[in-house]
């Protein structure tokens, strides 16, 4: 806006204006067309009226069903000026305004009422009778209306085009859309990846974790640049594998009505490896459920990435018979893995070790500790009431050093005058006593921690009982590994330096 002396302002005394401006799309808001033909008629009427034009607030792409607009908020935060810095706020018609009857009278009622200003349309003329303000509130209701309805039509619509298979949304891996036909169709390149996971999965009985790991290191020079689009992983597996588009059907549902096309699309795979793949499913979520419980679980990390370690069973596929190779009774191997290589957060090798060597090694460490023969080091020694304290006092550093950002932000909203000077006083002010509380608590929190102290000799007397429990046979799973978490915190294993870490607790 162009700046008036303030002897100008007092002449305008009363019929200063800002204008708010709203469109509902971003097409709208690029094409500039409904922005423009909104302010020329404000502009018009201004004129007209010998109005003065102090301020203009813009939503472009904003929907009015919230007020959580940017624009409209910048204006509410102006109008709480004091001095008032205009006295009516002048838009095209109400439903620019707001959509929303709560919202709608909330803010009139604030801007009128509180502020002394305003609210009034170019084209939906009406006085301050209660005449008027009945009708603008049937509007009000109209508008509402409208926003509802126009909900209920595009649903209506998105029906419609999935009763007859039409996509909704992003093609699925393997498929693409074609825009005339209004139909998936087949990719090829994604098209020969999916047989090939459907094969691997079911044929050669292969394991959703290799086959992510596979497409995941080896998928370029396997299938082609295309391969690498999904981030695979046992998860993008999973849905390839479940997912009845490759069936050539079409599903959709909204408010529990669903919607199934048959023969919508060109099928990728067949309904017999389909429904084999299914199978499969059960049959190894059946096994998963006979493996039973085991001794370390919820006990390891990784040295590499931090993640938790788990139970990972890799069958002898090579053999003939369930008798498995003759140096072993079962026909697979449990080893103990990071799972954050296989969820893409562990960039390193894979982080393993055989169940059974860990267990014996974490045995005998036990063994040496209630011998006297195990050096422990005070900082393998987990406190659980010093853990909480530092968990505590990591919080407060980390809240600490966010203040400076917190007194930054207030300064840009004092630039970009969404507040004015005596709010960001306050609430510097604010900052600055949390900034003096968390000084003060750290200082406390660091004089408990100190005073915290381990007891070696305490960890060795508990090791005696846990290890007699350990070498009890007659012991399930279950009590065996009650009876270790009453000593052992967590391990640590790292397969690059074959270096196994044991923390304890009291």
């Amino acid at each position: 806006m162009a700046s008036k002396s303030r002897k100008e302002l007092e002449q305008f005394r009363g019929n200063r204006v800002a204008l708010y401006i709203r469109v509902s799309t971003d097409q709208q808001a690029e094409e500039g067309q409904s922005l423009e033909a909104q302010e020329a008629a404000m502009r018009k009427y201004c004129q007209e009226n010998g109005y003065l034009i102090v301020d203009k607030f813009v939503d472009a792409g904003e929907s009015a069903r919230t007020a959580k607009r940017p624009g409209f908020q910048r204006m509410v935060a102006v109008a709480k000026k004091d001095p008032r810095p205009f006295d009516i706020l002048l838009v095209h018609k109400f439903d620019r305004f707001a959509r929303n009857r709560e919202d709608s009278a909330v803010y009139k009622a604030l801007l009128r009422r509180d502020l002394g200003i305003d609210v009034r349309s170019v084209t939906e003329r009406f006085d301050g009778s209660p005449m008027g303000r009945m009708v603008e509130g049937i509007l009000e209701v109209l508008a509402e209306f409208y926003s509802a309805n126009l909900s209920t039509e595009v649903i209506k619509g998105m029906a419609h085009k999935a009763a007859k298979g039409e996509p909704l949304g992003v093609a699925p891996f393997g498929y693409m859309i074609d825009g005339r036909a209004r139909r998936l169709v087949i990719s090829p390149e994604e098209a020969q990846c999916v047989r090939w996971i459907y094969e691997q999965f079911v044929l050669s009985r292969r394991s959703m974790l290799s086959l992510a790991v596979e497409l995941r290191e080896g998928g370029l020079p396997k299938f082609g640049a295309f391969a690498l689009k999904p981030k695979w992983s046992q998860q993008s597996i999973r849905i390839i594998l479940t997912n009845r588009t490759y069936l050539g059907e079409f599903h959709w549902s909204h408010d529990g009505e669903k919607f199934v096309v048959p023969n919508a699309h060109e099928a990728i795979v067949s309904r017999e490896l389909f429904d084999r793949a299914q199978d499969m499913f059960q049959y190894r979520r059946r096994k998963k459920n006979t493996y039973g419980d085991y001794l370390l679980k919820g006990f390891g990390k990784c040295a590499i990435c931090g993640s938790g370690m788990a139970r990972y069973r890799s069958f002898n596929r090579w053999q003939k018979n369930a008798q498995g190779p003759a140096n072993t009774d079962l026909p697979y191997t449990d080893w103990i893995c990071c799972m954050g290589y296989y969820n893409h957060t562990c960039k390193g090798i894979r982080n393993a070790i055989k169940m059974g060597e860990l267990e014996r090694m974490i045995a005998c460490k036990i063994g040496e500790l209630t011998q006297g023969r195990f050096d422990l080091a005070p900082n393998q020694i987990v406190l659980k009431e010093r853990q909480v304290t530092a968990s505590r006092l990591n919080a407060a550093r980390r809240k600490l050093d966010r203040i400076p950002k917190k007194l930054l932000t207030q300064m840009k909203l004092l630039e970009e005058e969404v507040i004015d000077i005596e709010e960001f006083k306050e609430a510097k002010q604010r900052v600055l006593e949390e900034k003096h509380m968390l000084e003060t608590t750290i200082q406390q929190l660091e004089a408990i921690l100190s005073s915290q102290q381990v007891s070696l000799q305490s960890v060795t007397e508990q090791a005696k009982q846990v290890h007699t429990f350990l070498l009890n046979n007659a012991l399930g799973t279950e009590e065996r590994r009650t009876a270790l978490s009453w000593i052992l915190d967590h391990f640590v294993w790292d397969r690059r330096t074959e270096e196994l870490q044991i923390f304890f607790h009291l």
